[in-house]
């Protein structure tokens, strides 16, 4: 990832960590319309899902061969991508031991990930 190119967050106290943050809030997820989808696997099959995904953010650091790919097929759907380093998307995820990839999807309810 070349930071410069696509964008960096180094700080866990960035805007754009604080707004995903807030969408761990159901209240915030309805009113925005948005919610965070996170995993390689799961950005993965919400994307060939056709699900809209409006932003996509990666931890180089924890990625492994897969979460590299994915990051190159969203890029260059169009989508874009942010890095973070790994304090960063380490806040911004709802899991322990995270992978390195999560992205924001605007609300497509009828959606079928199966």
């Amino acid at each position: 990832m070349n930071r410069s190119a696509r964008g960096w967050i180094e700080s866990a106290k960035n805007p754009q960590v604080k707004a995903l943050l807030r969408l761990q809030e159901r209240r915030t997820r309805e009113r925005e319309a948005r919610t965070v989808v996170e995993g390689v696997r799961e950005v993965q099959r919400a994307f060939e899902a056709g699900l809209t995904l409006e932003a996509a953010y990666v931890a180089p650091d924890l990625l492994a061969t897969e979460g590299h790919l994915l990051e190159q097929t969203l890029a260059s759907a169009g989508i874009p991508v942010t890095g973070c380093a790994r304090a960063a998307f380490e806040r911004m995820s709802g899991r322990q031991g995270p992978d390195g990839v999560l992205a924001v999807n605007v609300s497509n309810r009828h959606a079928d990930l199966s």
